[in-house]
């Protein structure tokens, strides 16, 4: 029975080449399809982490005021790690005809402990760096600016024209465009001459149980009226990696439709044919075979 049913579907092949040749085209292009879409997944989710580990990312990002006591708060037992407060101002950086809202935070020329960014074109600031300015690397080539480049930037201070001398990955946030302003690093110097009244400020901190960083965020609000916002590690991943999940959810769904697509051709010319089948063997009867 087994070699019966293998040599009628060799035959069937060899009578439907094309046929046989689409389906298998449809079936390959399906699996591509679906496989792509998990690894596209998988493949974000892990090149993240591996970044955030790189950088030591902080688990909780305060924003506030120059009076948010992080030296306090770096004494509780729920915290292991933290960096900052530095400062960071508003500002409108021009480049060519395109203004672009940025933030810029006064780091020095010693990277932070906590969520250094990742240096991925350039150089990070030098002590005589009065007008080097580093830019996020996502803001950066949203915008077309490249390492060398002079761009302009306006404040409370005033305008000043600063040159790009790297450029940076940043983990605090999701990347530009999705989260903006884009973000950029020049000297404290620098910042307390253009910076004005300007008093914000940004500080991380890493946790013991990073899972309880949403419930932490939550009670150190509620004690330290000077913490405006606080920004926890899951949902900055969650950011982050949302438009690849949808990409990778969109290539998976590609491939499991074509592959449906291609079942309901093989289910239909498997009914035809017994259909076919059923024609013919009653008409035989009908003149006489058994």
């Amino acid at each position: 029975m087994i070699r019966a049913f293998w040599r009628r579907w060799l035959a069937s092949l060899r009578s439907r080449p094309w046929q046989t040749a689409l389906l298998l085209l449809v079936v390959t292009i399906s699996a591509m399809g679906i496989t792509a879409g998990l690894d596209q997944q998988r493949g974000a989710e892990e090149r993240w982490d591996e970044v955030f580990a790189e950088v030591n990312g902080a688990h909780l990002v305060l924003y506030g005021g120059p009076d948010v006591p992080l030296a306090e708060i770096a004494e509780e037992g729920a915290v292991t790690e933290t960096a900052g407060p530095f400062r960071s101002i508003d500002a409108t950086l021009v480049f060519g005809s395109v203004d672009s809202d940025l933030d810029i935070r006064g780091i020095g020329t010693a990277l932070p402990t906590v969520t250094k960014p990742l240096l991925t074109d350039g150089r990070w600031l030098v002590d005589d760096d009065r007008t080097g300015i580093v830019l996020d690397t996502a803001f950066a080539l949203d915008r077309g600016i490249s390492v060398g480049d002079e761009v302009r930037l306006e404040t409370a201070g005033g305008d000043n024209s600063f040159e790009v001398v790297g450029l940076a990955v940043d983990t605090v946030d999701c990347l530009y465009p999705q989260c903006d302003p884009g973000r950029s690093w020049a000297l404290p110097s620098v910042l307390e001459e253009i910076g004005g009244d300007d008093q914000g400020t940004i500080s991380m901190i890493r946790l013991a149980d990073p899972d309880q960083a949403a419930r932490y965020a939550g009670d150190l609000q509620g004690r330290y009226p000077q913490i405006g916002a606080a920004l926890d590690w899951q949902d900055t991943r969650n950011d982050v990696l949302v438009t690849n999940q949808l990409f990778g959810l969109f290539l998976a769904a590609f491939g499991a439709i074509l592959l449906f697509a291609g079942g309901l051709v093989v289910a239909s010319t498997v009914t035809a044919r017994m259909f076919a089948k059923y024609r013919e063997i009653g008409l035989l009867k009908s003149i006489g075979f058994t």
